[in-house]
């Protein structure tokens, strides 16, 4: 089948065109080879609302005109209707942008119309078209004599090809989670043992009518709404390869936001990272070993005995490194390169670890911020671990390396003191400059590190809402007591 142009048509708010309108989504549903009760179906629904917001506009006195536009993408005619924002034709149940109406118990004159549209059209959604208002409906194709079948069951979906996918697994090899990474936008998405089910086998060759199936006979029973519900969070996060005439230019615009971000230095990915860390890891496995682990973190402790001797003069360690640096800019540019370089360390120890535990680090690279070079390492994989220590391990692995590097500085620093130059207050400087950074983690209202470690901890993942609320009650009191 050859698909059909997108058809836009500009229209007066009146009655007059209804029968035009019958008509040419009539020819659309044949030109798509639409069944005769699946167009029949798109008809009656297109019809119904354009009847209604001619309605609603004359009882506004609304002359504006609205546009009527039909598409077929993802298996789906598309039905679009664009009108004043000021017709009420939305009666609040779909007043977030790019909500989906769902079936209400609560009828009445207002919005019986819209029940009777959701009851036929498989998905209904309002939306905001810059200025004006917008009701798209999508009625998916099924095969002749299955025009009764839910809508999902039909379509046959595979992901995008830069959306790479970890696996979670049980000692029997039952899939029980998965974490999907999209490398170009860098959204990350978690989903049950029903989603990993389902992710498995969205090859373009398997429709959801198998799977439904297939999960019912290895599984459990399931109902097509929860499938329904996959779909729609993989669709929302825009993970899901799409077709249509809007498909190649959304990749083309893909591909120049990629090389935009690369020209403006907003970030750049390193190129076959995740092999990059496999490399690393094989030569540095034995770093993860009990005995090894143990001596890093007294390692990384002991940084804090050669700064335990000058807890009194701390002002006078931190003010004389900064005037013996003073006037020395090439110092400057050491201790900013050194920093740098910690960051990367930091970076790579969240990766390491999270390889260690059997995830993978997808996407690497740098960005730039504010002057700054940031280095970054996709852990999102870790999300997908069962054991809560796994994933505290993966997100503490920063700040220990962070300690480590602070307890070399201290050292060489402390060793040093007595002849304080510009080049052995690099060396306090940037102890306290990891100390700085290993505390800024641990804030609460900072979703950084740390805060991740603490919401594993405590089981409380709105850790940072509860501690701005928190401080706020406790604020209140004190300055209503005053």
């Amino acid at each position: 089948m050859t698909e059909p142009q997108p058809i836009s048509m500009i229209l007066a708010p009146e009655e007059r065109w209804l029968p035009t309108i019958s008509s040419v989504t009539q020819d659309y549903c044949a030109a798509l080879d639409f069944s005769t009760s699946l167009a029949e179906k798109v008809v009656r629904c297109t019809e119904q609302v354009c009847s209604e917001l001619v309605h609603r506009c004359r009882e506004a006195g609304i002359r504006e005109q609205y546009t009527l536009k039909l598409r077929y993408q993802d298996q789906a005619c598309i039905v679009e209707i664009i009108y004043n924002k000021d017709a009420p034709l939305d009666p609040g149940l779909g007043e977030e942008d790019g909500a989906e109406v769902k079936d209400s118990e609560h009828l009445s004159d207002q919005t019986l119309w819209l029940q009777l549209i959701r009851k036929s059209a498989d998905r209904v959604f309002f939306k905001y078209e810059g200025d004006r208002r917008a009701l798209e409906m999508r009625i998916y194709r099924r095969s002749e004599g299955k025009e009764g079948q839910f809508w999902l069951m039909g379509l046959t979906s595979r992901l995008n090809e830069n959306v790479k996918v970890d696996i979670i697994r049980d000692d029997k090899g039952t899939p029980i989670s998965s974490v999907l990474h999209d490398i170009d936008s860098g959204k990350v998405l978690k989903l049950d043992e029903g989603g990993a089910f389902v992710v498995e086998r969205l090859d373009g060759a398997h429709n959801f009518y198998d799977i439904y199936m297939e999960y019912i006979d290895k599984v459990s029973l399931t109902s097509p709404e929860r499938l329904a519900m996959i779909f729609i969070s993989l669709e929302d996060a825009g993970m899901l390869e799409k077709s249509g005439p809007e498909t190649k230019k959304k990749s083309f615009l893909g591909r120049l936001s990629n090389i935009m971000n690369i020209v403006t230095f907003r970030s750049l990915n390193i190129p076959h990272g995740d092999k990059l860390v496999d490399r690393l890891y094989g030569r540095v496995s034995w770093l993860f070993r009990p005995a090894a682990v143990a001596l890093i973190l007294l390692f990384a402790l002991s940084g804090f005995i050669p700064l335990s001797y000058e807890v009194t003069e701390i002002h006078q360690l931190i003010s004389k490194p900064a005037l013996a640096i003073h006037g020395n800019p090439f110092l400057l540019i050491e201790l900013y390169i050194l920093m740098t370089l910690v960051a990367v360390i930091h970076e790579f120890a969240h990766g390491l670890t999270c390889r260690h535990f059997g995830g993978s680090v997808h996407r690497i690279g740098i960005m730039f911020y504010l002057a700054m070079i940031i280095f970054f390492a996709d852990v999102s994989a870790a999300w997908g671990f069962r054991n809560k220590w796994k994933r505290i391990a993966v997100a503490a692995a920063g700040p220990v390396l962070n300690l480590v590097v602070m307890s070399v500085c201290f050292w060489i620093w402390h060793f040093h003191k007595a002849h304080v130059t510009a080049e052995h207050s690099i060396w306090f400087l940037m102890g306290f400059f990891c100390l700085y950074s290993t505390v800024l983690n641990f804030i609460p209202f900072i979703k950084m590190d740390g805060y991740y470690m603490l919401t594993d901890l405590t089981g409380i993942s709105t850790l940072r809402e509860k501690s701005f609320s928190y401080l706020g009650q406790k604020l209140f009191g004190i300055f209503s007591a005053g």
